[in-house]
């Protein structure tokens, strides 16, 4: 661990003073152990020799300069010496001297000799992928940085993306078709044409070689990647028969003549024909070996079951015992470890089956493995116990080679996909800290900056890390990163704003939030708003980046409303920016069509206000107004109740059919529409009392005795009296109904909506005390109800008490007082004594003790519901808008808004200041900003200098970033320095000051032993009358060291340095000012006093100085620091050398005040003072 600190903290300073060499230094652990082979191969030239080669050659492509080797050697040196001390001998710095210069130059050296080739590959490969007019297909490894990689959609399911495939290429083209209609502009096409030409049609392998070089070309300044992309080509072609790579140089350079007519030189066929070569020699050498290492892997893989399970046992024991740090990564069961080697094997087959699936899973696994934060240098040994699983496992030695070459690709694949995908943000995640993410994309170009939050590529994988963030439960990292993603910066240029990105990156960002991560949906909504700092009209701008939020790359309603609607978070509906946005559909489309939707109701409640209630059109059953009442019925019966009955019949039987159901009531099962909606509840139930009421239609049913369309015919009998009453009773219900639905029109005015909330939600309390209410009129009742009636024939009991019923009702109505006060005065003189006091009873059980406790529960649960009444009645708003009014939206009344809202031009920040697109613009009060203050007023990070997109934002030197403790720290270490301040000032008041030379003494704190300077050390010296008694820095004073005892404390912080160490904290010397000034009270006295004895006078003395000691921590408490003490006086008058020759400050023994002025016997003149006590005061009380 120690070596690992030394070599990290090496490659960071040396990334400061070299920031170049950055991409050189991208997997410290490998540069390591790189140096430390150089070093150990010191005493072999020839390996030294092979070694510095290898190193230079894999960076070709790195710019090096001499300043950069001088940088590597110097910090080094720097490290080895604070390491190693005295260990670092002059022979050890001269070899690490010579050995860096030697390395140093060759690479230098390399890259002088390749640099004109590597430019020519790169600049033309380039030109040949500019020429493409395609996207780079994503089966093809690419660059992390390249900027034709198509983007992967997201999965919600895990955060590696693993990219299409490519399947209109999965059978391969058939090569004789390539060029038989046009000459191509493509590389690809051009290859397949050219082979067309050439007779070479058949050679289907060329595909294969296409495929890979897309990764050798920008690879070729790196020899180890090359190496690998070679044996996995070699794996790619060793299923082909004849392959004859001559053919296919012949076909590239054809192409490349070509497509580069122009640029092409003898310089470009050198460079090409160089790059090919090495190709060559490396797929000439490959292809033999891995058929035979393929047929080794089979082999070796044809073990029985419990050989494979020991196998893979075996490998996990070994890599337990050798690498202890495993156990920190490694915390599965035997069952899943074996599954872990299962798979790995798996993927060894698959690099012979498909190596492009093996590399895809590879570099999958590598990028899950840096986001669970496993470091690179754990492979080595994993790969050790692993042969060594296989060397005791593997019946025949000659198969070792082809199951070692297998494992080391797969290896080196996976050390290479964990490198690159370990940056400092996954990092930061793995360690779930804000700080270190800040200062892991501090250094990016500000270009880049996004793309490093927002996506890790190695070779055709991806990784989301904000998306890794949130799924693995780093929500610090994942809040720091939304926060800078939506944190608006400009230069003088351009704006940089995130709010793009992250949307194309995760267009689900929303409902992933809102299902995994809620407490991150604030700041994500605080990052769409930004307010103005100026008021104008006494309205204050604003600005609501709500372009993605609201409108699809399609031009959709973004399904990222429905899921706030459906996330049901009050607080977020209450969010400023959500309310904006749901006020803007409302005000501009949803609003009318809202109430278009219950103006039918309201039209039909008025119909059937008008045909049922009487006084209206009620009059003589077989006049002529008759008619106006039976067409406001037969109406109600054809459009309301005929709408109503298709609606829900075609929904109940799409619900039956699709088993759409829950079940209610042992075997019942009804439509969950029915019981997930309360609208299409009321709805239903209106239509069955409607159905209900067609079948007891009076006029239909008079139509049997009388021709003439009456309304009533009582006079045929009492059927029809009875029929016509029940009609009426049962119509009371749909009215009732029929308000309820008409009632959703309060949902026009959000106020009133939330009142309506309110209402609701209280409800189901008042129900309760309801039930209780009638549990207790029963219990009291059938009480009441076994009381034997002794009163007379008209007596209350026997009218309103006889039997339950009539008991139950008359409870009722006392407790709603209903009840007549005459029939209280009965109950009191009944003849039935008991009857009163079961009557007392009942009222004290629900007016003193229920009502009460009801009006408690309903203030409580009002007090809670308040709260959140307002994000309630968005809530509905929300539902009414996405629900009810959307649906009636035509396409192009949408596309008419979303274009209204001009969401691509740039929106205006104040004025003359032209932010990011995608905002909408509005004006809010001058105070609303306080509602959520979190949000900060002009928010945008503005830097002037330079405006480049590759240069780093500037450091923010505020402190605005600073944590918890390091401001209290900061607080703790003022105050702390205040206490001193006012502890010097009584020091130098009581007489305590540092001691002079001769007469000459000098005022010193005792918080100077604390400063760490390489001013003198001031002694304690206490002063009375007009001696001074002074405690040397060696020997006690003679002529009061047996007298006195107010030496110790100067003994003691003079004589033992470690003792002096202890006193660096106030505490401390407040100590010893104490013991100082105990000291100078006991000396006042008599010296043949014993030390530890106090008289009267004395502990008046400590008295008094304790209460000095306590004014002065009071002052401390409550005065305001001043801006300057007496220290910085010194620093600003005197120069270091002026001090170490001088007296030091001095104390005026007239007017007590500290005089920072003192004669320097050398320089012969007065230091300095302070412009406080001047020459001009005439002071007669200076002593110097």
């Amino acid at each position: 661990m120690e070596q690992k600190g030394a070599y990290l903290e090496f490659f960071e300073t040396f990334k400061s003073s070299a920031p170049r060499s950055a991409p050189m230094l991208k997997r410290a652990h490998t540069a390591w152990e790189a140096f430390g082979k150089l070093i150990a191969g010191l005493g072999d030239a020839n390996q030294l020799r092979d070694s510095m080669e290898f190193c230079a050659l894999r960076h070709m492509s790195v710019a090096l300069q001499q300043s950069d080797v001088d940088s590597f050697k110097s910090v080094l040196l720097e490290l080895c010496g604070k390491k190693l001390g005295a260990l670092l001998t002059p022979e050890f710095q001269f070899g690490v001297s010579m050995l860096i210069d030697s390395m140093g130059r060759t690479m230098l050296r390399t890259r002088t000799k390749f640099e004109t080739r590597l430019r020519i590959l790169r600049t033309s490969w380039a030109a040949l992928e500019h020429t493409e007019g395609e996207k780079i297909d994503v089966d093809s490894p690419v660059s992390p940085g390249s900027p034709d990689e198509k983007e992967p959609e997201s999965d919600d399911n895990g955060p590696v993306t693993v990219s299409e495939k490519s399947g209109e290429r999965k059978h391969r083209k058939s090569l004789g078709n390539a060029g038989s209609v046009h000459v191509p502009r493509s590389f690809h096409d051009m290859v397949l044409f050219n082979a067309s030409v050439m007779n070479m049609s058949e050679n289907l392998w060329f595909e294969e070689m296409l495929q890979s070089l897309r990764a050798l070309v920008p690879n070729c300044g790196n020899i180890s990647r090359l190496q690998e992309e070679c044996d996995l080509l070699c794996l790619a072609l060793v299923h082909f028969e004849q392959v004859d790579l001559n053919n296919f140089k012949q076909v590239m350079f054809a192409s490349l003549r070509s497509l580069l007519p122009s640029q092409w030189n003898m310089e470009h066929e050198n460079a090409w024909s160089w790059f090919w070569d090495g190709v060559e020699h490396r797929l000439t050498t490959g292809m033999p070996l891995s058929a035979v290492y393929m047929n080794h892997l089979q082999s070796f893989l044809r073990m029985d079951e419990d050989a494979c399970s020991a196998f893979k046992m075996e490998v996990f024991e070994t890599f337990f015992a050798t690498c202890e740090q495993s156990q920190e990564y490694l915390k599965a069961s035997n069952a899943k470890l074996q599954f872990i080697a299962g798979r790995i094997l798996d993927i060894m087959t698959d690099m012979f089956r498909s190596p492009q699936t093996a590399v895809k899973d590879i570099s999958a696994l590598g990028l899950l493995h840096a986001g669970y934060g496993v470091r690179e240098e754990l492979i080595p040994p994993f790969v050790t116990a692993f042969m060594t699983a296989v060397k005791t496992a593997c019946p025949e030695e000659s198969w070792l080679k082809g199951v070692q070459w297998t494992f080391e690709v797969v290896s080196r694949t996976l050390a290479r996909t964990l490198a690159e995908g370990s940056t400092a943000v996954m990092r930061a995640i793995t360690k779930n800290s804000a700080r270190q993410l800040e200062e892991a994309v501090s250094s990016a170009p500000r270009g880049q900056r996004e793309q490093m939050l927002l996506r890790v590529q190695v070779g055709t994988e991806s990784i989301s890390p904000v998306l890794w963030a949130i799924q693995s439960g780093a929500l610090r990292s994942a809040e720091a990163i939304l926060k800078d993603l939506l944190t608006i910066r400009a230069d003088r240029a351009r704006y940089y704003y995130g709010m793009e990105g992250l949307w194309d990156r995760h267009p689900d960002i929303v409902p992933l939030l809102c299902k995994q991560a809620p407490s991150l949906m604030e700041h994500l909504l605080d990052g769409l708003m930004w307010r103005s700092k100026q008021i104008k009209g006494g309205m204050r701008r604003v600005n609501y980046y709500i372009s993605r939020i609201l409108v699809t790359e399609e031009g959709r309603l973004s399904p990222s409303m429905q899921q706030l609607v459906k996330h049901g978070d009050p607080n977020l509906l209450c969010h400023p920016c959500t309310r904006f946005v749901f006020d803007l559909l409302w005000a501009r489309m949803c609003c009318l069509a809202f109430m278009i939707t219950k103006l039918w109701f309201v039209i039909t409640l008025l119909d059937f206000i008008v045909g049922l209630q009487y006084g209206i059109l009620m009059f003589d059953s077989a006049g002529p107004g008759r008619w106006a009442l039976i067409s406001c019925r037969l109406f109600m019966y054809s459009f309301s109740l005929g709408q109503l009955f298709i609606k829900h019949t075609a929904q109940i039987a799409k619900a039956y059919k699709e088993q759409r159901t829950l079940r209610c009531f042992r075997g019942l099962k009804l439509p969950s529409y029915l019981l997930s909606s309360r609208q299409e509840f009321v709805e239903f139930m209106l239509a069955v009392f409607l159905f209900v009421m067609l079948t007891m239609e009076p006029f239909l049913h008079c139509l049997n005795v009388d021709d003439r369309f009456v309304t009533n015919c009582c006079e045929h009998g009492e059927f029809y009296c009875a029929l016509s009453d029940n009609y009426d009773r049962i119509s009371t219900v749909p009215m009732l109904l029929y308000f309820v639905l008409a009632a959703d029109l309060i949902h026009l005015n959000i106020h009133l909506s939330s009142f309506v909330v309110i209402c609701t939600s209280l409800w189901w309390e008042f129900v309760l005390y309801l039930g209780a209410l009638v549990f207790l009129a029963t219990a009291f009742a059938s009480a009441i109800a076994c009381l034997p009636q002794t009163g007379p024939d008209d007596s209350v009991q026997l009218r309103d008490f006889y039997h339950w019923p009539s008991a139950f009702q008359s409870l009722l109505s006392m407790s709603l007082n209903m009840y007549s006060g005459n029939n209280f005065e009965e109950i009191s003189v009944a003849t039935e004594v008991p009857l009163k006091w079961w009557i007392i009873g009942f009222g004290a059980c629900w007016h003193v003790f229920l009502t009460n406790l009801m009006i408690a529960h309903f203030c409580e649960s009002y007090r809670g519901i308040f709260q959140d009444a307002m994000g309630h009645a968005w809530l509905t708003r929300g539902k009414d808008i996405l629900e009810t009014a959307m649906p009636l939206i035509s396409a192009k009344k949408w596309k008419a808004f979303v274009e209204s809202l001009k969401l691509e031009e740039p929106c205006e920040l104040d004025e003359g200041d032209v932010g990011p697109h995608g905002g909408v613009a509005t004006v809010e009060g001058p105070f609303e900003h306080l509602k959520s203050p979190s949000v900060e007023l002009d928010r945008v990070q503005r830097f002037g200098g330079l405006a480049s997109v590759e240069l780093p934002w500037p450091e923010d030197k505020s402190d605005n970033d600073d944590s918890s403790n390091e401001k209290l720290q900061k607080m703790t270490r003022a105050r702390f320095d205040e206490q001193d301040r006012m502890l010097r000032e009584i020091c130098i008041k009581l007489g305590i000051r540092a001691s002079g030379t001769g007469t000459g003494s000098s005022a010193g704190s005792m918080m100077a032993h604390s400063q760490t300077s390489d001013r003198p050390r001031a002694k304690l010296e206490v002063v009375e009358g007009s001696g001074s008694f002074a405690a040397g820095e060696d020997t006690i004073p003679e002529d009061t060291s047996a007298e006195h005892s107010d030496a110790s404390a100067t003994e003691f912080m003079e004589g033992d340095p470690s003792r002096h160490n202890s006193m660096q904290s106030p505490r401390v010397s407040h100590m010893f000012l104490f013991l100082a000034l105990a000291d100078k009270s006991r000396t006042s006295k008599t010296k043949a006093a014993a030390p530890d004895q106090f008289d009267s006078a004395g502990l008046a003395q400590v008295a008094l100085l304790l209460l000095l000691l306590f004014l002065g921590v009071a002052v401390f408490t409550f005065a305001k620091p001043e801006e300057e003490d007496w220290q910085k006086e010194i620093d600003a008058v005197m120069t270091e050398e002026e001090w170490k020759r001088s007296d030091g400050p001095s104390i005026c023994q007239r007017c007590g005040m500290l005089i920072l002025q003192g004669y320097c016997q050398e320089l012969g003149r007065t230091t300095s003072r302070i412009p406080s006590h001047r020459t001009s005061q005439n002071c007669s009380g200076w002593r110097f």
